[in-house]
């Protein structure tokens, strides 16, 4: 849902979860929040994978070139602009009360595979904590698709997927990045010493 419009239909129809939620009014991206669907949305319980590594993924690939096309500086321009009211209507939709788990579009244009530290990190940058981020990703992420029983936290009786990584990304969401082991089902997928002597 790239519109509000597109938002109250889904509530109209019971959706279980939106993507995006966003509220884009015309062909060029210009938004404008419309809190009377964002307090309906929170009303519905609908939660909404937030997707704001898309305008992070743009700006970061853009930013990245030395030497622009007139076309790569409009799309910068634009998603500058798009990024930031993106994560002004994630604080507001959060205030109203709406929930939110970590996704990422991954596939979209610039969008990594491996963007979900981006997601996660720009979702605390727009008002979550470290920890309500982290969960938003893992444990509320399986608990809106119905797999809670099985996958999403460190619990008796679950599978046991399982990251380790150098030092406690709470203090410091970058460290989501630096994956030292991968275990699926309980059982070790990957893993790697540290970059450098003394490395946590």
């Amino acid at each position: 849902c790239l519109c509000a419009a597109a938002t109250d239909y889904a509530i109209d129809a019971g959706f279980d979860q939106i993507e995006h939620a966003g509220f884009i009014v015309d062909a060029q991206g210009n938004q404008e929040y419309d809190p009377s669907v964002g307090n309906r949305l929170a009303r519905s319980g609908i939660p909404v994978t937030s997707t704001l590594s898309v305008g992070g993924a743009v700006l970061k690939t853009m930013r990245a070139k030395n030497e622009r096309t007139p076309g790569e500086e409009a799309l910068l321009a634009r998603w500058t602009k798009m990024h930031s009211e993106n994560l002004t209507h994630f604080r507001q939709l959060r205030e109203a009360g709406v929930a939110f788990v970590a996704g990422t579009d991954a596939g979209w244009r610039f969008t990594a595979i491996d963007d979900m530290p981006m997601e996660i990190a720009l979702m605390h940058e727009g008002g979550m904590t470290s920890l309500e981020a982290v969960a938003a990703g893992t444990g509320f992420a399986a608990k809106v698709i119905g797999i809670d029983d099985r996958v999403g936290t460190l619990t008796t009786g679950r599978l046991g997927d399982v990251i380790v990584v150098g030092g406690n990304p709470l203090d410091d969401l970058n460290r989501l990045r630096d994956i030292r082991l991968v275990m699926q089902e309980g059982r070790l997928k990957a893993s790697r010493e540290p970059d450098r002597l003394g490395s946590e």
